[in-house]
């Protein structure tokens, strides 16, 4: 896998660890190995125990690296009470992007588990929609949606 830029990173964790979230509750951060309904799920809690418990010769308590980590402890228990919340998803990325900054050692590691990764689920909870790559034609979501597409020559 070719090294990965912070964001690119952070939105990768971010299409593991929301699904774990979803799926697990409070549980994704209990460090058992409990089971797990799929892969994806499984892999994003192995993510989320990486960030939290990574511990680098810079991580005194008190640090901004600790800190980080909390916040990320924080926002992803608000997101169990409620995980449909935009704002702390956003909160959650961006707090997940501050800490691979922080701590140099962090990325390669995320890295390295991503390069091992299980292919992230396209369609959660029924309604969402992933497009892998460019796309060129109709993207629908919802339930019962017909799409017909008539030519338009002469």
């Amino acid at each position: 896998m070719e090294p990965l830029t912070v964001a690119a990173a952070t939105g990768l964790v971010m299409n593991y660890l929301l699904p774990a979230i979803r799926d697990l509750g409070q549980n994704v951060l209990e460090s058992a190995e409990d089971s797990v309904s799929n892969e994806v799920v499984g892999f994003g809690k192995q993510l989320l125990h990486l960030l939290l418990s990574r511990k680098s010769k810079a991580d005194p308590t008190g640090s901004d690296v600790a800190i980080l980590r909390k916040g990320i402890e924080r926002r992803v228990r608000t997101l169990t009470d409620g995980p449909a919340q935009q704002k702390t998803v956003g909160q959650l990325e961006g707090t997940i992007e501050d800490l691979l900054m922080a701590d140099p050692d962090l990325l390669p590691a995320i890295t390295e588990l991503l390069a091992k990764a299980p292919r992230a689920v396209s369609n959660q909870e029924g309604h969402s929609v992933h497009v892998g790559h460019d796309n060129f034609g109709n993207v629908v979501s919802g339930d019962g949606n017909t799409v017909v597409n008539r030519s338009r020559r002469g």
